[in-house]
């Protein structure tokens, strides 16, 4: 996705064609982080301390830098869902905002995640 990623990745500069530094993208994704959770907490009162990474990209130095920043939950654009006694940091979820998501295809999902099933599967049971 070419409007995705600028947080997770690098960004090039075709003035110069050339990537940003490690060092420049760490200063750069930090105080976005930062001004973001500031913002969040100026107009709500509390700190965020959940992410949802833009377009789902994220690599291990996003997650290592945010929660340096203060976040703890990461939420992810991985199809399933978390139980409730759940330890991940990450926050699986069931996709409904997709254009060419049918009510039928929606309703699959759901019921794939609530029982372990795959969307396909005619065994309904575990």
């Amino acid at each position: 996705n070419k409007m995705g990623g600028k947080l997770a990745y690098k960004i090039y500069n075709p003035k110069d064609n050339t990537y940003e530094t490690d060092e420049s993208i760490v200063k750069r994704v930090t105080e976005d982080l930062n001004t973001s959770r500031r913002l969040i907490y100026e107009y709500t009162g509390t700190y965020p301390d959940m992410i949802c990474f833009p377009f789902g990209n994220y690599n291990k130095r996003l997650v290592e830098l945010s929660k340096k920043c203060g976040y703890k939950y990461f939420i992810t654009t991985a199809i399933g869902y978390n139980k409730y006694n759940s330890k991940s940091k990450y926050v699986l979820r069931i996709r409904s905002g997709d254009s060419n998501l049918t009510s039928e295809k929606l309703f699959k999902n759901i019921v794939y995640c609530a029982n372990d099933i795959k969307p396909n599967s005619t065994n309904n049971k575990k």
